[in-house]
C-alpha cells in the first residue's frame, strides 16, 4: 500500500498533541511526516544555529512530500511553510478540510477523482 507523504505543519511542540494529529492523519490513509516530532529529539531549538539547521531539514523533508497539512493557528515558522510548499505547486489544506473531503468520499457524496470544489 502507498501512502502520499504528508508533511505535519504545526505550531505547537506538545509531542502528545502532534502524535494524535499524526495518527489521525494516517488514518486517513497518508503517511504523516512530522519534522517536529523528528528533529526536536535530537536538536536543541533553543540554539540559534541547530534552530536553523531544523528550519534548513524541514524544507528539504517539505520538499519531498505531496501535500502540507496545517494544525491549529498559523504562526510565522508555519506560514514560511505554506508559502514554500505553494511556490512548489503542492496541496495545502487544514486536517479539518481534508477530513471533511475524506468524509464526503466515504459517504460517496464525491468520488476519490472528483474536484471537491465543483
Amino acid at each position: 500500500m502507498t501512502r502520499p507523504l504528508a508533511y505535519v505543519c504545526v505550531a505547537n511542540n506538545e509531542n502528545n498533541k502532534i502524535k494524535a494529529r499524526c495518527r489521525a492523519l494516517y488514518e486517513l490513509g497518508y503517511l504523516p511526516v512530522c519534522p517536529s516530532l523528528m528533529f526536536n529529539r535530537f536538536l536543541e531549538v533553543s540554539c540559534a544555529e541547530e534552530r536553523e539547521d531544523s528550519r534548513i531539514m524541514s524544507e528539504e523533508v517539505l520538499r519531498r512530500c505531496r501535500l502540507l497539512v496545517t494544525f491549529g493557528e498559523i504562526n510565522d515558522d508555519m506560514t514560511r511553510e505554506i508559502m514554500l510548499a505553494r511556490r512548489l505547486g503542492m496541496i495545502t489544506t487544514s486536517f479539518s478540510g481534508l477530513s471533511k473531503v475524506a468524509k464526503a468520499i466515504a459517504e460517496g457524496a464525491i468520488s476519490e477523482g472528483e474536484d471537491a470544489s465543483a
